[in-house]
């Protein structure tokens, strides 16, 4: 309904079809309104009247104001050739690259506390910052708490010695080794005790994120009990993942000419360029995967939240390349089976019947019907089609209102 007013609102601000202006030749706007044909009148507000005595080898043109054509979203540019490889089927899904992911394990015995900012997959997380702590209370074994205190009097005692030591040595009473090894244990003592008390706050254990990225999975949950060395919760580190294709082996003649892909997560999205989002391909496979039956092809891309890990995908393995005169594949229009174009010239849009080849889900073949250099529409085909078909409901409910 939407696009049915805008389009009403865009003949309204000078779309005129002239199939539709032939059938209003001879006959008065009070005419009109008289007969109360709306779509007509809308069809044709702004029409000049001066110009109806126009060409009718202009038969099946659709006239359109520049304001008009940008209102609409509707670009032309001329049909061009260039390299089109042939499109593979296949499908597939996106899955971590291989050390990209860091799993993150409990150091301590403790219960799990998440605290006020509760972390959910797919939250953003900084390096070092705190994702959750591990309260030991409560705990009579391997108690974290218990641990620091322990450490903080052996470093007591430690510090106490090398000191003692140090005043003996200057006093020529004991020998340097007994100095040095005093303060070999001093330090030992002392770093253990830093590292300890460290990660222990009001609350437990602290427990960071070692990485900058994004939360992909969180393997415990609130107030439940972990040992030391389970794991916690995992990390991306958002620099890449992996586009995994699954090919049937009627291709495999085809495979070892593979330069690109061209993939989508969602039916309701635009394909993707593997090349033009930076990706590259990583290995071919060289036989049929036992479970699938199916030959893997693998492709590098930069992390996005638009594909994230774990999202199946269409996908169309591009190999081989070949020049041909191709339309990007929203330029084409289907009707009733057939499919066509519109063409633009100084006099306005026709439709253009054409033969398809191949498409890659971003550009198609076409085989006959246009030449390089002809000006198609590239975008809004869609809508030119509606407003035209408009233009006729409007010729149409004007005839039947003024038959006699």
């Amino acid at each position: 309904m939407k696009i049915k007013l805008l389009l009403l609102c865009l003949l309204y601000a000078g779309f005129v079809s002239c199939g539709g202006n032939r059938s209003q030749e001879n006959r008065s706007e009070q005419d009109i309104a008289d007969h109360g044909e709306e779509v007509h009148d809308l069809s044709h507000e702004g029409h000049d009247h001066a110009s109806e005595d126009h060409d009718h080898s202009h038969e099946g043109l659709i006239e359109l104001s520049p304001e008009a054509m940008a209102a609409a979203g509707i670009t032309t540019a001329p049909a061009t050739t260039r390299p089109f490889s042939k499109a593979i089927p296949a499908i597939g899904e996106i899955v971590p690259m291989q050390g990209d992911r860091v799993t993150v394990t409990a150091k301590s015995e403790g219960f799990v506390l998440f605290g006020a900012k509760r972390m959910l997959p797919g939250t953003p997380v900084g390096l070092d910052e705190k994702v959750m702590a591990l309260s030991s209370e409560g705990i009579t074994r391997d108690n974290y708490r218990e641990a620091v205190m322990q450490a903080e009097i052996a470093y007591n005692q430690a510090q106490s010695l090398y000191q003692r030591n140090q005043k003996l040595y200057d006093e020529r009473l004991i020998p340097i080794t007994d100095l040095q090894e005093s303060e070999a244990a001093f330090r030992t003592a002392e770093l253990r005790y830093e590292n300890l008390r460290a990660g222990m706050e009001e609350d437990g254990l602290r427990v960071a994120s070692p990485v900058a990225g994004t939360i992909t999975e969180m393997l415990v949950s609130e107030g439940q009990f972990v040992a030391i060395g389970e794991p916690l919760f995992t990390v991306s580190k958002n620099r890449e993942v992996l586009l995994r294709a699954e090919v049937s082996p009627e291709y495999r003649a085809d495979l070892s000419q593979v330069v690109s892909a061209n993939f989508r997560t969602s039916a309701s999205e635009p394909f993707r360029s593997v090349v033009d989002l930076g990706g590259r391909l990583i290995s071919v496979g060289q036989s049929v995967e036992s479970g699938s039956r199916l030959i893997p092809i693998y492709f590098s891309l930069p992390y996005s939240a638009d594909y994230p890990a774990g999202v199946y995908a269409e996908i169309y393995i591009l190999s081989g390349s070949r020049e041909s005169l191709v339309l990007p594949k929203e330029a084409i229009v289907e009707d009733f089976g057939h499919y066509f174009v519109y063409l633009f010239d100084q006099h306005g849009y026709r439709r253009q019947d054409v033969s398809l080849g191949g498409s890659d889900g971003l550009f198609t073949e076409i085989r006959s019907g246009i030449r390089p250099g002809d000006r198609v529409v590239v975008t809004g085909a869609t809508r030119l089609k509606l407003v035209e078909r408009l233009g006729e409901l409007g010729a149409e409910a004007a005839h039947a209102g003024h038959s006699h």
